[in-house]
């Protein structure tokens, strides 16, 4: 990435922490539109408005996530799941912020597995950020930008578990408190019987639409955290 990009992306982030602020004031049920313009395949948008319709939505570290969590707690009930801090007064605090009317934050890490599973079932959404370095187990190698890169399968896992539509939505800043919800999806895999290689194929499926995403709006990914930490040996 050049330096131009790169000071963008980082004014790209600075502006997120300004606008989100004073959007979480201002946007509410009834007037979401006039922020956040909702950018999907008519088959799509109808799944994310069918009450009742539990949906895996996968997100990017690009544009505004903060402001996506919040869209997506105005279409139905939204479970996001987030990494907490370790300080446990600074997570309760940042929880409270974070949170609102529609949207929960559940831990990936103190939480129990199947409340995704349940959420699901009765009709939310379940919002996870994929596009970062998976360093535990349940990782899968994947293709990013033509280098392999350590991604987590837990979101094809729990695609493949429940048979909820996966879909990706990426917020991105459009001018100053204006943005565009994008949504593809949903996205799937022809089932081989091995869970495992499915797993691989639906994460590479999710990992190439994010880089399609990102080569759309370059100066609006958040470049800083180190992706590719793969060895060149993981290419699959």
């Amino acid at each position: 990435m050049n330096s131009a990009a790169a000071r963008a992306a980082f004014r790209t982030l600075a502006l997120m922490v300004v606008e989100t602020t004073i959007v979480r004031r201002r946007m509410t049920r009834e007037n979401w539109t006039e922020y956040v313009e909702l950018q999907a395949p008519a088959d799509v948008e109808a799944l994310l408005r069918r009450p009742g319709q539990g949906l895996i939505v996968a997100s990017a570290h690009i544009g505004n996530w903060e402001v996506a969590a919040h869209v997506a707690s105005m279409l139905k009930p939204t479970c996001a799941i987030y990494r907490p801090f370790n300080n446990p007064y600074l997570d309760r605090a940042v929880r409270a912020q974070r949170e609102a009317d529609g949207l929960r934050l559940v831990s990936r890490l103190r939480d129990d597995p199947m409340r995704f599973v349940r959420a699901l079932v009765g009709g939310e959404i379940v919002a996870l950020m994929v596009d970062q370095h998976a360093v535990r187990g349940g990782r899968v190698a994947v293709r990013f930008f033509g280098r392999p890169a350590w991604a987590t399968k837990s979101v094809a896992m729990l695609h493949l578990t429940t048979r909820a539509p996966l879909l990706l939505g990426c917020v991105v800043r459009l001018r100053p408190l204006r943005y565009a919800l994008h949504v593809v999806g949903p996205l799937t895999c022809e089932r081989t019987g091995d869970r495992d290689k499915d797993a691989v194929a639906l994460t590479q499926a999710l990992t190439s639409e994010i880089e399609a995403v990102v080569r759309r709006y370059p100066e609006q990914y958040m470049w800083g955290h180190r992706r590719w930490r793969a060895p060149r040996a993981a290419m699959p």
